[in-house]
């Protein structure tokens, strides 16, 4: 596979993601803190950092940086990581540590689930807050980089979007 596609940089940036997330798991686990889910926030510190470096090294390999481009880097970085990250944390309340549910504050954390929470419930929420603060975070990134195109990029830019009207 070649270093400058969407594909790589994303499968990359999502390894980077998912190892931010799992060894932060494992310290807060270590600490005795995992049952605190609140704790979870910082989360948003690793997608962010993995998807920043998604993006960037996405545009310097690049000749072709677009932010439609950069936007699927992201996204795929953003989406890999948490996928494998809500499966494993569902893998972790079932089978490693099913003791794990009944130290979690209910209903604080997990709203309309109540006490209904099993490990489904932990790997679906864990998902869509994930899903949804990578694609913020990703809009946001590429949004940025898209801003920093230097001048001959943006007249490339502006001169493609022309030819397609």
């Amino acid at each position: 596979m070649k270093k400058n596609t969407i594909e790589y940089t994303g499968i990359i940036g999502g390894i980077i993601i998912l190892s931010g997330l799992l060894i932060y798991f494992l310290i807060m686990k270590a600490l005795g803190l995992a049952h605190i889910s609140e704790l979870r926030i910082f989360n948003a510190v690793f997608m962010f950092a993995g998807i920043f470096y998604t993006i960037r090294t996405f545009k310097k390999r690049t000749d072709n940086f677009s932010f439609f481009r950069s936007l699927g880097a992201g996204f795929l970085a953003a989406s890999s990581a948490t996928l494998i990250f809500s499966l494993f944390m569902m893998a972790y309340a079932a089978f490693l540590n099913p003791d794990f549910l009944s130290n979690i504050n209910i209903t604080r954390s997990f709203g309309v689930f109540g006490d209904k929470i099993n490990p489904f419930v932990i790997g679906i929420v864990t998902l869509s807050e994930g899903m949804f603060s990578g694609s913020i975070m990703t809009l946001g990134v590429a949004l940025w980089f898209k801003r920093q195109l230097t001048s001959k990029e943006f007249l490339r830019e502006e001169l493609d979007s022309e030819k397609t009207k």
